[in-house]
């Protein structure tokens, strides 16, 4: 495949539409796959617990929006709660999927809460 053809791909190129299961067992519609989260939700908080593989997911994102924001918040100060509640998260989830545990994230208004979640319970697979 030339790069003529690489750039003349169009969306309808790359998605049937077909819904497919992906390998990790999430199902995928058009190319994009939709996690099926587990969460509890009550009035005034929730909890959305994450698998494995999202845990070690969030870890590689909590640094990478931490290390971001602190870059940001040298010139605005208001990126300073993103990189502390980002780098937080990526911390405690990668001590999280280290241990073989899973994270899971109390939503408390606007902030994220990361607490463990055992290995077998759930969706910590």
């Amino acid at each position: 495949m030339g790069i003529e053809e690489i750039l003349n791909i169009t969306p309808d190129d790359l998605a049937d539409g077909a819904e497919r299961e992906a390998d990790n067992g999430e199902r995928e519609e058009d190319g994009v796959i939709r996690p099926q989260w587990q969460s509890d939700w009550g009035i005034v908080t929730g909890t959305l617990y994450l698998n494995r593989k999202e845990t070690r997911n969030a870890r590689d994102a909590g640094y990478i929006v931490g290390l971001a924001a602190s870059v940001c918040s040298a010139g605005f100060p208001v990126c300073c709660p993103v990189a502390a509640q980002a780098g937080g998260i990526g911390i405690a989830a990668g001590r999280y999927y280290e241990e073989g545990n899973c994270a899971k994230l109390k939503v408390i208004g606007p902030t994220l809460k990361p607490e463990r979640h055992k290995k077998g319970k759930r969706s910590c697979k």
